[in-house]
C-alpha cells in the first residue's frame, strides 16, 4: 500500500512493524501496518490525495503491477530513472529497530 500510494498518488507514508511487533501481532497485523503522519506543514491538498488514492484503491484497485525486490515492493515497470546515490559510509541496512536485517522478507504464505 505504501509503494502504491507514493507510485500511483505522490504520498509518502510509512508502512512497516514500528517497533511495536507484540502489539501488532495482538491487533492481528504481524506483517506490519501503515502510518500517515500529519503535522503543521501538512496542507488540506496533502491530506485530500493521501484520502483520494486509498478510495482509488478501495474502488478500483492498482494501476500499475508490483513486484517484490529484495524484500521491497517495486513497480514492476517503473520507466522512471534512477538517480545515482553514493554509498560511501552509508550504515548498513535494518529493520527500522535498529537491528541489521537478516535476509529477504517472504510471505508465510511461501
Amino acid at each position: 500500500m505504501a509503494t502504491y500510494l507514493s507510485a500511483e498518488h505522490g504520498v509518502g507514508v510509512r508502512a512497516g512493524l514500528f517497533c511495536a511487533h507484540p502489539l501488532l501481532r495482538r491487533f492481528g497485523r504481524p506483517d506490519g501496518a501503515l502510518r500517515a503522519s500529519v503535522n503543521l506543514g501538512t496542507t488540506d491538498e496533502h491530506v485530500d490525495r493521501f484520502l483520494d488514492g486509498l478510495s482509488a484503491y478501495l474502488s478500483g484497485g492498482l494501476r500499475r503491477t508490483y513486484i517484490v525486490v529484495g524484500g521491497s515492493w517495486v513497480v514492476a515497470d517503473d520507466a522512471r530513472p534512477v538517480p545515482g546515490i553514493t554509498a560511501v559510509g552509508a550504515p548498513a541496512p535494518t529493520t527500522g529497530c535498529g537491528r541489521p536485517k537478516r535476509g529477504p522478507i517472504t510471505s508465510a504464505a511461501s
